[in-house]
């Protein structure tokens, strides 16, 4: 796994770039400006569903079906079973220093293992800041890539999950995880 992290905003002038991924859940929409992934939506359950979500928030996306075919294919390969971990850059401007500190140590958490909103921030050196940590993970703007699935609470229920699906994704997400490990 090789996930290359970016503090500045990749958006040089050019528009962005998507492409629509059809994963074994659905859709996801994935949107880069110059190969730098800034947003990964889970968007449900038809094409048109995810279009919709892409545009709305990049309403001069262009459409690319070949954007980081690689990375689409891990995604595939991920959703089949095949947790092997993701090869991308991804941009954290968007959040905050505290966030973007939060998400790495996120990204830390290995496929099959869960790790607590407490115990992330610890690993953040914030050990207060646990519902800071949720606020974090709620608006992350790539998940399974940076995946919040795996954090919950420290008394072992969910937490929250902001994509389509909601807690019940998150479990099946967890659940797949799982099995691939045992698995592979």
């Amino acid at each position: 796994m090789t996930i290359k992290c970016l503090s500045k905003c990749p958006m040089t002038g050019s528009l962005p770039d998507y492409a629509i991924i059809q994963w074994q859940w659905g859709y996801l929409g994935l949107v880069c400006y110059d190969d730098v992934i800034v947003r990964l939506i889970i968007g449900g359950s038809s094409k048109v569903q995810c279009l919709g979500l892409i545009t709305n928030e990049f309403p001069t996306a262009q459409p690319n079906p070949n954007l980081l075919k690689p990375f689409q294919q891990e995604l595939i390969d991920y959703s089949h079973g095949h947790v092997r971990g993701f090869h991308c850059t991804v941009h954290l401007g968007w959040a905050t220093p505290f966030g973007q500190k939060v998400l790495r140590e996120c990204l830390k958490i290995q496929p099959g293992t869960l790790s607590t909103y407490q115990q992330l921030a610890i690993n953040a050196k914030s050990p207060k800041a646990a519902r800071a940590i949720g606020n974090v993970m709620a608006t992350n703007r790539i998940p399974i890539v940076i995946p919040c699935h795996r954090v919950i609470t420290t008394s072992g229920q969910l937490g929250g999950y902001s994509a389509i699906g909601g807690t019940a994704f998150k479990q099946k997400l967890i659940n797949h995880e799982k099995i691939a490990r045992k698995t592979s």
